[in-house]
């Protein structure tokens, strides 16, 4: 019991730290099991927004950069939803990257423009195309 709660208590801490959080919190809420509201939570510096919704959240967020944790699935349809840059650490790109076989890229290309095959993009617009966001329970329509 009390090696869980002085890992998980410290676990907590680092994460608060580097979030530029409140770590004392953070060190109470395991130790103490101390549960507080929204508003005491955003006066303690737990959290830096209360939003009633995916609406009131992506309003009150304009302007800020955020990192989303999340599945890139998750982080793909809320930034299409928003209308916002998708930004993509190089080195995932240089591991992910394929180079299309030369059949592939003689299909594809025409003289004096950019190869692109609209009919295997269209998989693509598609799925873009039906994300929806408004459909998250509990919003406020």
């Amino acid at each position: 019991g009390e090696k869980i709660e002085n890992f998980t208590a410290s676990f907590s801490e680092t994460i608060a730290e580097r979030r530029g959080r409140n770590t004392e919190f953070a060190i109470q809420a395991v130790r103490r099991s101390i549960s507080i509201t929204d508003k005491e939570a955003l006066e303690k510096n737990v959290i830096d927004i209360i939003a009633n919704d995916i609406r009131d959240l992506l309003k009150q967020a304009e302007g800020r950069e955020v990192d989303i944790d999340s599945r890139s699935s998750d982080a793909i349809a809320l930034a299409v939803r928003a209308q916002v840059p998708i930004y993509v650490d190089t080195r995932v790109m240089e591991r992910v990257a394929m180079t299309p076989d030369a059949h592939v890229v003689s299909e594809t290309e025409t003289e004096g423009d950019e190869p692109v095959d609209e009919g295997r993009l269209s998989v693509f617009t598609d799925f873009v195309n039906t994300l929806n966001l408004d459909d998250i329970e509990g919003e406020d329509k």
